[in-house]
């Protein structure tokens, strides 16, 4: 199973610190197997675990100053929606997202990238097509046409589907070749 098909939650951990705040969603975030136990934030974790002085630490401040994978709370509507970006920060001012995650109502997801929404929606308009191409087919046929009219309106149907079925998949087959390189 990916991590794109992966629903995570810790309601334990939840009802121990007295549900989520955007204070504590990126801690909450780090138990989950979504997270970079090699990030920037987690350097940052193991650095300030013992240190006395945490009025001192500004995790933002800090994961400014770094370069690395970093994860950062980018949209918020407490108490039940946050939008958690993983990013690579290459400068105080530079960084490139690499992935987003949802955290809603205690369940974190992995938000889908352009190309699987993609896909997803060129074979919904495959079927969509599919299933409108059929539908118009089934009322040639109940006309009360003459019944060669009828045969034509079929053979022409069984051309236009052929068609359109190998047009799609070749379309399939050419998006996914030339799209597949992540």
């Amino acid at each position: 199973m990916s991590l794109a098909e992966l629903q995570w939650r810790a309601p334990e951990w939840i009802a121990a610190l007295g549900g989520l705040r955007t204070d504590n969603v990126l801690e909450y975030f780090s138990k989950s197997p979504f997270y970079d136990r090699h990030s920037n934030n987690e350097v940052l974790r193991m650095q300030s675990q013992f240190n006395t002085l945490q009025a001192t630490f500004n995790l933002l401040r800090d994961l400014q100053t770094m370069q690395g994978t970093e994860f950062v709370v980018a949209e918020e509507q407490p108490p039940h929606l946050w939008v958690i970006k993983k990013q690579l920060r290459s400068g105080p001012k530079e960084a490139t997202v690499l992935n987003a995650y949802f955290v809603i109502n205690e369940n974190i997801y992995m938000a889908p990238n352009a190309y699987d929404i993609m896909v997803s929606r060129v074979l919904d308009l495959t079927l969509s097509l599919k299933k409108a191409m059929h539908r118009s087919f089934e009322l040639s046929i109940r006309t009360p046409s003459a019944p060669k009219q009828n045969e034509a309106n079929q053979g022409a149907y069984e051309g236009l589907m052929s068609q359109a079925l190998y047009n799609s998949t070749r379309f399939g087959d050419d998006f996914l070749d030339n799209h597949t390189s992540r």
